[in-house]
Protein backbone atom coordinates (compact mmCIF):
# COMPACT_ATOMS: atom_id res chain seq x y z
CA UNK A 1 0.00 0.00 0.00
CA UNK A 2 2.80 2.39 0.84
CA UNK A 3 4.40 1.85 -2.55
CA UNK A 4 1.12 2.51 -4.33
CA UNK A 5 0.53 5.72 -2.46
CA UNK A 6 4.00 7.03 -3.16
CA UNK A 7 3.58 6.25 -6.84
CA UNK A 8 0.25 8.06 -7.02
CA UNK A 9 1.70 11.05 -5.20
CA UNK A 10 4.55 11.21 -7.68
CA UNK A 11 2.14 11.19 -10.62
CA UNK A 12 0.04 13.93 -9.06
CA UNK A 13 3.04 16.11 -8.41
CA UNK A 14 4.49 15.51 -11.90
CA UNK A 15 1.68 15.57 -14.44
CA UNK A 16 4.17 15.60 -17.32
CA UNK A 17 6.08 12.47 -16.23
CA UNK A 18 4.40 10.35 -18.95
CA UNK A 19 5.10 12.82 -21.75
CA UNK A 20 7.38 11.74 -24.62
CA UNK A 21 10.73 13.47 -24.86
CA UNK A 22 11.36 14.88 -28.32
CA UNK A 23 14.97 15.92 -28.95
CA UNK A 24 15.57 19.24 -30.59
CA UNK A 25 16.71 18.94 -34.20
CA UNK A 26 18.26 21.73 -36.21
CA UNK A 27 16.42 21.16 -39.48
CA UNK A 28 18.19 24.10 -41.08
CA UNK A 29 21.30 21.90 -41.20
CA UNK A 30 19.43 18.75 -42.20
CA UNK A 31 17.78 20.50 -45.12
CA UNK A 32 20.85 22.39 -46.26
CA UNK A 33 21.88 21.76 -49.87
CA UNK A 34 25.43 20.44 -49.87
CA UNK A 35 28.10 19.16 -52.21
CA UNK A 36 29.26 15.65 -51.41
CA UNK A 37 32.62 15.17 -49.72
CA UNK A 38 32.38 11.38 -49.78
CA UNK A 39 30.22 8.62 -51.20
CA UNK A 40 29.74 4.95 -50.35
CA UNK A 41 30.94 2.30 -52.78
CA UNK A 42 29.54 -1.22 -52.86
CA UNK A 43 31.68 -4.05 -54.29
CA UNK A 44 29.60 -7.07 -55.31
CA UNK A 45 31.38 -10.34 -56.15
CA UNK A 46 29.58 -12.93 -58.31
CA UNK A 47 30.92 -16.46 -58.87
CA UNK A 48 30.72 -18.60 -62.02
CA UNK A 49 27.35 -20.00 -60.85
CA UNK A 50 25.89 -16.46 -60.95
CA UNK A 51 25.65 -16.42 -57.16
CA UNK A 52 26.53 -13.36 -55.08
CA UNK A 53 29.41 -14.37 -52.84
CA UNK A 54 29.78 -11.17 -50.85
CA UNK A 55 29.20 -7.42 -50.89
CA UNK A 56 31.85 -5.13 -49.47
CA UNK A 57 31.34 -1.50 -48.58
CA UNK A 58 33.93 1.26 -48.66
CA UNK A 59 33.90 5.04 -48.52
CA UNK A 60 35.31 7.11 -51.37
CA UNK A 61 36.46 10.67 -50.69
CA UNK A 62 35.47 13.43 -53.09
CA UNK A 63 37.42 16.63 -53.49
CA UNK A 64 35.57 19.35 -51.61
CA UNK A 65 33.41 21.59 -53.74
CA UNK A 66 33.70 19.58 -56.95
CA UNK A 67 31.08 16.80 -56.65
CA UNK A 68 33.19 14.90 -59.19
CA UNK A 69 34.33 11.30 -59.04
CA UNK A 70 37.47 11.10 -61.14
CA UNK A 71 38.53 8.49 -63.66
CA UNK A 72 41.69 7.72 -61.69
CA UNK A 73 39.60 7.00 -58.57
CA UNK A 74 37.45 4.52 -60.48
CA UNK A 75 40.48 2.81 -61.99
CA UNK A 76 42.15 2.49 -58.59
CA UNK A 77 39.04 0.87 -57.10
CA UNK A 78 38.85 -1.60 -59.97
CA UNK A 79 42.55 -2.52 -59.83
CA UNK A 80 42.59 -2.90 -56.05
CA UNK A 81 39.53 -5.16 -55.97
CA UNK A 82 39.93 -7.41 -59.03
CA UNK A 83 41.42 -10.16 -56.90
CA UNK A 84 39.93 -11.69 -53.77
CA UNK A 85 41.25 -14.72 -51.87
CA UNK A 86 43.60 -15.48 -54.80
CA UNK A 87 40.62 -15.60 -57.18
CA UNK A 88 40.57 -13.23 -60.15
CA UNK A 89 37.46 -11.22 -61.05
CA UNK A 90 36.62 -8.98 -63.97
CA UNK A 91 34.47 -5.88 -63.86
CA UNK A 92 30.97 -6.37 -65.24
CA UNK A 93 29.47 -2.91 -64.72
CA UNK A 94 29.41 0.22 -62.58
CA UNK A 95 26.12 1.78 -61.49
CA UNK A 96 25.58 5.13 -59.78
CA UNK A 97 22.70 5.98 -57.45
CA UNK A 98 22.31 9.74 -56.97
CA UNK A 99 19.53 11.63 -55.17
CA UNK A 100 19.05 15.23 -56.27
CA UNK A 101 16.74 16.96 -53.80
CA UNK A 102 16.83 20.62 -52.83
CA UNK A 103 14.98 22.30 -49.93
CA UNK A 104 12.47 23.63 -52.45
CA UNK A 105 11.75 20.21 -53.97
CA UNK A 106 11.66 18.20 -50.72
CA UNK A 107 7.83 18.17 -50.58
CA UNK A 108 7.65 16.94 -54.17
CA UNK A 109 10.28 14.29 -53.41
CA UNK A 110 8.14 12.90 -50.58
CA UNK A 111 5.16 12.56 -52.93
CA UNK A 112 7.08 11.29 -55.98
CA UNK A 113 10.57 10.11 -54.94
CA UNK A 114 11.23 8.44 -58.28
CA UNK A 115 11.34 11.82 -60.00
CA UNK A 116 14.40 12.82 -58.00
CA UNK A 117 16.42 9.60 -57.98
CA UNK A 118 18.96 8.98 -60.70
CA UNK A 119 20.17 5.41 -61.27
CA UNK A 120 22.42 4.92 -64.28
CA UNK A 121 25.17 2.65 -65.59
CA UNK A 122 28.49 4.11 -66.65
CA UNK A 123 29.01 3.52 -70.35
CA UNK A 124 32.77 3.88 -69.88
CA UNK A 125 35.25 4.36 -67.05
CA UNK A 126 35.53 8.12 -66.94
CA UNK A 127 35.00 11.06 -64.58
CA UNK A 128 31.41 12.03 -63.80
CA UNK A 129 29.63 14.65 -61.71
CA UNK A 130 27.19 13.93 -58.90
CA UNK A 131 24.20 16.19 -58.29
CA UNK A 132 24.06 17.95 -54.88
CA UNK A 133 21.38 16.98 -52.39
CA UNK A 134 20.10 17.98 -48.96
CA UNK A 135 22.28 16.88 -46.07
CA UNK A 136 19.77 14.41 -44.60
CA UNK A 137 19.72 12.35 -47.84
CA UNK A 138 23.42 12.30 -48.74
CA UNK A 139 23.92 8.85 -47.17
CA UNK A 140 21.69 7.26 -49.80
CA UNK A 141 24.02 8.09 -52.69
CA UNK A 142 26.27 5.26 -53.79
CA UNK A 143 28.43 3.70 -56.50
CA UNK A 144 27.97 -0.02 -57.19
CA UNK A 145 30.75 -2.15 -58.71
CA UNK A 146 29.89 -5.64 -59.97
CA UNK A 147 32.74 -8.13 -60.34
CA UNK A 148 32.36 -11.54 -61.99
CA UNK A 149 34.67 -14.46 -61.27
CA UNK A 150 37.02 -15.20 -64.15
CA UNK A 151 36.79 -18.78 -65.47
CA UNK A 152 40.03 -20.76 -65.63
CA UNK A 153 42.30 -19.70 -68.47
CA UNK A 154 41.88 -22.39 -71.19
CA UNK A 155 45.47 -21.94 -72.36
CA UNK A 156 46.87 -22.36 -68.86
CA UNK A 157 44.52 -25.24 -68.14
CA UNK A 158 45.53 -26.94 -71.39
CA UNK A 159 49.22 -26.42 -70.63
CA UNK A 160 48.77 -27.86 -67.14
CA UNK A 161 46.87 -30.83 -68.51
CA UNK A 162 49.55 -31.43 -71.14
CA UNK A 163 52.29 -31.19 -68.55
CA UNK A 164 50.59 -33.66 -66.25
CA UNK A 165 49.74 -35.99 -69.12
CA UNK A 166 53.29 -35.95 -70.45
CA UNK A 167 54.66 -37.63 -67.34
CA UNK A 168 52.81 -40.95 -67.67
CA UNK A 169 53.24 -40.79 -71.45
CA UNK A 170 57.01 -40.76 -71.09
CA UNK A 171 56.86 -43.63 -68.66
CA UNK A 172 54.74 -45.62 -71.07
CA UNK A 173 57.14 -44.87 -73.90
CA UNK A 174 60.13 -46.04 -71.92
CA UNK A 175 58.35 -49.18 -70.83
CA UNK A 176 57.20 -50.01 -74.35
CA UNK A 177 60.64 -49.48 -75.80
CA UNK A 178 62.14 -51.86 -73.28
CA UNK A 179 59.67 -54.55 -74.33
CA UNK A 180 60.38 -53.97 -78.00
CA UNK A 181 64.15 -54.05 -77.62
CA UNK A 182 64.05 -57.08 -75.33
CA UNK A 183 62.16 -59.05 -77.96
CA UNK A 184 63.96 -57.81 -81.02
CA UNK A 185 64.89 -61.34 -82.03
CA UNK A 186 61.38 -62.68 -81.56
CA UNK A 187 59.57 -63.79 -84.71
CA UNK A 188 56.47 -61.87 -83.62
CA UNK A 189 58.36 -58.59 -83.70
CA UNK A 190 55.95 -56.98 -86.15
CA UNK A 191 52.95 -57.85 -84.02
CA UNK A 192 54.58 -56.33 -80.96
CA UNK A 193 55.47 -53.20 -82.91
CA UNK A 194 51.86 -52.82 -84.07
CA UNK A 195 50.75 -53.05 -80.47
CA UNK A 196 53.24 -50.34 -79.50
CA UNK A 197 51.90 -48.00 -82.18
CA UNK A 198 48.29 -48.67 -81.18
CA UNK A 199 48.91 -47.42 -77.68
CA UNK A 200 49.28 -43.91 -79.03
Amino acid sequence: MLITEEKNTDLNNNPDSNSIYIPEVDYSKKLKLINLTSIKTYLTYINTDNEIETIRQKKLSIERGTNIVTRSQLINIIKENQKRHNVKYKLMSVMVHNINVTPDTLASYIENPGDFISLFTLSRIDSFELQPTVSMLKQYNGIYFFFFECPPDPVSASASASASASVPLKNKTKHTRRVYIANITNRNKTKRYDSYIHRF
